[in-house]
């Protein structure tokens, strides 16, 4: 997959981020009632997931908990370590949402080992698919990640699972967006809303519909990608998800700012809400935002303040060397009140892309 960082966008043109209940495929039916006491455990974790992933982690643990006691009991009961594979999946998912990737990693290969040991149901096994690519997507492994949605598409295809097919082009979408394929993420989302039932799994619906926004934010056409972006803080505004209103007030006041009109007073409540919540490599970005905005208007004394703004930001343990080294180059350019609109563009698209996958390096730092 192209990895190179890309160029500055367009100049704005006028027109051209999520699951649902965890799966039931293999239904240890109303025989134990802690069966249906893991399920709604897993079914609360997927909401907690997006406001308080330590309440995600703490439920999905009690869900596996008891996953565990029923295959303890009777270990050749495929059902119930399909419901084990089922239970660790999401507790790797809420881990991995929660920050905590190391463990992450391991819980998802215990859950992987599981699911080799089940029943063989391609439905769990797509579900599976789909949390481990987030993963693999979290830890810098995008091209491992497009593999396993693809296969977890592919055996939701086979089976007739429209609406799920559609919910993992969704997740395609949002990676190719992630790794800076535009046109590709377009292509794919457009895809997806074939499939998707907004009803069903609004959702998804959701997330593609920012990540649409995004994408043609990103490729110029401004004035669109507003009009997607109103419809989806209406469904945010509804659903109350705090975070998810978070990214898109911030892409809102990106989009505002493009087509010329105030962004910056949004621009600075987001940075400081991702700092609050501990969202480091956002409120760096949402940083380079207001630089941006600042540079291209030749306002160099706010350009120094902003740099000293920044500094905490930079030294955060969040932000692996490679890309410290560049902020930290970013940071001493604008001491200097250089607005240098280039490395600004090379630096942001270089943060997005190595917040995922690790490997890659500036080449300036």
């Amino acid at each position: 997959m192209e990895t190179a960082v890309t160029s500055p966008r367009p100049a704005a043109r006028s027109a051209p981020p999520s699951f649902p209940a965890a799966s039931r495929a293999t239904d240890p039916g109303a025989t134990d009632p802690r069966a249906d006491e893991c399920r709604r455990l897993l079914a609360l974790s997927l909401e907690e997931v997006f406001d308080d992933p330590a309440a995600a982690v703490g439920s999905t643990r009690r869900a596996v908990a008891l996953a565990d006691a029923l295959a303890a009991e009777d270990g050749d009961e495929p059902r119930w370590i399909d419901l084990q594979a089922e239970a660790v999946a999401h507790h790797a998912n809420a881990e991995r949402v929660a920050a905590d990737l190391a463990a992450a990693q391991t819980t998802m290969a215990r859950a992987q080992q599981h699911l080799a040991a089940g029943s063989g149901d391609p439905a769990l096994a797509a579900r599976v698919l789909e949390l481990a690519a987030s993963l693999d997507r979290e830890t810098g492994q995008p091209d491992a990640a497009l593999r396993k949605l693809q296969r977890a598409a592919a055996l939701h295809r086979e089976a007739g699972a429209d609406d799920a097919f559609g919910r993992v082009l969704v997740q395609e979408g949002v990676l190719l967006a992630y790794v800076g394929d535009y046109g590709h993420s377009l292509e794919v989302l457009r895809q997806a809303f074939e499939f998707l039932v907004p009803k069903q799994d609004p959702r998804s619906v959701l997330a593609a519909t920012q990540c649409l926004a995004f994408c043609l934010h990103q490729v110029g056409y401004d004035i669109a990608a507003a009009g997607l972006l109103a419809e989806a803080v209406r469904v945010v505004e509804r659903r109350g998800d705090r975070i998810v209103s978070l990214r898109l007030r911030w892409l809102g006041a990106r989009i505002q700012i493009a087509l010329g009109h105030d962004g910056e007073t949004e621009l600075r409540r987001v940075r400081d809400g991702f700092l609050q919540r501990g969202m480091v490599y956002d409120a760096a970005l949402a940083c380079l935002d207001l630089a941006d905005h600042y540079a291209r208007r030749q306002r160099l004394p706010d350009l120094r303040a902003l740099a000293l703004e920044m500094f905490p930001i930079f030294t955060s343990r969040q932000i692996h060397r490679e890309a410290l080294a560049a902020l930290i180059l970013l940071r001493d350019t604008l001491s200097s009140g250089r607005a240098d609109l280039g490395l600004l563009a090379e630096l942001r698209a270089f943060l997005e892309r190595s917040r995922f996958d690790k490997r890659l390096r500036f080449r300036t730092a």
